[in-house]
């Protein structure tokens, strides 16, 4: 049985109905929801009881054995309502035209609303997702950070790990968790979010603090007509939803999906002048290990070219004051507003502001090498206001 967390305030079902928009049809308007679940053998005495329709039957047809085991109310559309099971069932009714839409949203009002207290880190694209998300969850936990991890792998919190059956849980389990990850003092949570996710609202209600897409290729057409609906999936999770927006443009879906504002991340250097991020000095280990140097190209400052700088820094940094590099490229440094709002940086290294100019960066000796921080800088360059955890 999915998890739960220990403690839950009892939400009214007439605030429900506000937030779903739906038509309440009950006769007794004081019931409270405590739990929600779309599967009848999971349901908990005060669950509200999601009866989707589906493609070969009516989660209404489920709705007796739901309210054997205490459902305290049901959402469903109209065609559930006129069900006989629930026509005279005598529990309050949610009907809405399109009941899985607004079932995340509901999720997220009965468990607290978790991921407003939790930072949701959301990786998306066909590949790439669980290798990404287990070396975000590794990198907070090395920076003392108590992370969840959803995936393909599995689910963990810390070194606990729970059964869980999909990539992204459907949406009531999905915000149980996020509350029991919440519950049990996790800070972030890195998470898988699939082309299905998306399109089946599994993830609505979910306020991403970062959403990041890897990469798109030939897979899940089974499911999505052509590639075209298959990336227009993804893009979901950059609608807005997402606070911070990074994306790998080394292939055309990824370049489709940039837009003011977005961290633009590249592994190859075939885009001259494009402002993001680049992996440089890449190594590749023979037990699969890899290494390799991040490093910030703001458009005409840095030079996406592998040998222009090979300084063994996190920070961006002017090429013209590294004494690793091999030419200069720049002696202007760039305007406030060209750095990313949201910064990484490796022990091994940081920068300083000694003044209020990136003229005036130094660098020093960091703690240990295994640490990382995440620092968030605003507008300005790192270094001026920036808080590190």
């Amino acid at each position: 049985m999915p998890p739960r967390p220990t403690r839950v305030t009892p939400v009214a079902i007439t605030e429900l109905a506000a937030v779903a928009d739906a038509r309440l049809v009950s006769a007794d308007t004081a019931v409270a929801v405590t739990g929600a679940t779309l599967r009848a053998q999971y349901v908990r005495p005060g669950d509200l009881f999601a009866a989707l329709p589906g493609a070969h039957a009516h989660g209404a047809d489920f709705a007796a054995a739901a309210l054997t085991a205490g459902a305290g109310a049901v959402l469903t559309d109209q065609a559930g309502a006129d069900r006989p099971a629930l026509r005279d069932a005598g529990v309050p009714l949610l009907v809405h035209r399109d009941p899985r839409s607004v079932l995340g949203a509901l999720a997220a009002r009965i468990y607290g609303d978790p991921s407003r207290h939790v930072a949701v880190l959301g990786v998306t694209g066909t590949s790439g997702k669980t290798t990404t998300t287990a070396m975000v969850a590794a990198g907070l936990a090395a920076g003392r950070r108590t992370a969840g991890l959803i995936g393909t792998i599995g689910t963990r919190i810390g070194d606990e790990r729970l059964a869980t059956g999909l990539t992204t849980p459907e949406a009531p389990d999905l915000q149980a968790l996020l509350a029991v990850m919440r519950e049990r003092g996790a800070s972030h949570v890195a998470m898988e979010v699939s082309s299905h996710a998306l399109m089946l609202g599994r993830v609505s209600g979910i306020r991403f603090a970062v959403g990041a897409f890897t990469n798109l290729s030939q897979d899940h057409l089974d499911f999505h007509p052509d590639m075209e609906d298959y990336f227009a999936a993804k893009a979901r999770l950059f609608d807005g939803r997402s606070k911070v927006e990074i994306v790998c443009t080394d292939t055309e879906w990824g370049r489709r999906l940039v837009k003011p504002g977005t961290v633009a991340v590249s592994t190859l250097h075939t885009s001259p002048g494009q402002r993001g991020w680049a992996a440089a000095d890449v190594v590749a280990a023979p037990n699969g290990a890899q290494a390799f140097t991040p490093r910030w190209a703001p458009t005409g400052y840095a030079s996406t070219s592998r040998s222009a700088c090979r300084a063994r820094s996190t920070w961006p940094t002017p090429c013209s004051r590294s004494r690793s590099c091999t030419r200069r490229v720049s002696s202007r440094p760039p305007s406030r507003a060209a750095w990313p709002a949201w910064t990484c940086r490796a022990g091994w290294s940081e920068w300083t502001s000694a003044r209020t100019s990136p003229r005036s960066w130094t660098t020093r000796t960091s703690p240990p090498p295994w640490r990382w921080r995440w620092t968030r800088s605003g507008p300005s360059w790192p270094g001026r206001g920036a808080v590190a955890g």
